[in-house]
């Protein structure tokens, strides 16, 4: 969420987020300690760094996956006129990479672009953390229709809907917005999940058993 300290109008701000991950091991090799070159100083044939010895190293601010539509970001979030002190919020939903498992080591990085001149206006970080289907609160209201079949699991609800599937240790595995029937694809997975539907009407969870 983002609010503005003056009023403002006919702007056209677009988000842009990235998923980076920290302490990801590679590993690193001098390949020069064989060429004689005085440029190469210590690191060259003789030198004191000149064995060919491979190393682990840790790259941090890993960008695994990117959310929008192009790196100048996505529009329609904040209108193009905002009033001073008004909080604006934004759900962004993504899809964690298949290689980035360990959510300790994630974070994610919200960029707000002018998309008149491709300026970050502003910037913000924060940890990815488990979801907890517990911690669900449930509003009474109109329950949407949830169904699993082969490889997708289909919602049918009769207002604009966010819907989150959740693996029990928390991970999105798949998401979707709309009214109407939505499909959402299982990806193989086998075992139990947790199917989140938050409508106007408030917020509904369902378990799910797949296999």
């Amino acid at each position: 969420s983002v609010k503005f300290a003056l009023e403002a109008e006919k702007q056209n701000l677009n988000l842009f987020a990235v998923i980076l991950e920290d302490n990801v091991k590679g590993y690193q090799r001098n390949t020069f300690g064989g060429i004689s070159d005085a440029d190469l100083g210590e690191w060259g044939e003789g030198g004191s760094l000149s064995a060919g010895t491979t190393y682990p190293f840790y790259h941090n601010h890993v960008a695994r996956a990117t959310i929008g539509q192009t790196f100048n970001g996505t529009g329609g979030y904040i209108p193009a006129n905002v009033v001073a002190g008004k909080e604006y919020s934004a759900d962004i939903t993504a899809m964690l990479p298949a290689n980035a498992t360990d959510l300790s080591r994630l974070h994610v990085v919200v960029m707000m672009i002018d998309a008149n001149t491709g300026r970050v206006v502003n910037a913000t970080q924060c940890a990815v953390k488990a979801y907890d289907p517990v911690g669900i609160h449930h509003i009474a209201g109109e329950a949407p229709r949830v169904r699993v079949s082969d490889n997708e699991i289909t919602v049918q609800t009769s207002e604009q809907s966010q819907v989150q599937i959740y693996t029990g240790d928390g991970t999105l595995l798949a998401g979707a917005a709309g009214k109407g029937t939505l499909t959402l694809p299982t990806r193989g997975y086998k075992g139990m999940v947790v199917a989140k539907v938050t409508t106007i009407s408030g917020c509904f969870t369902k378990k799910l058993l797949l296999n």
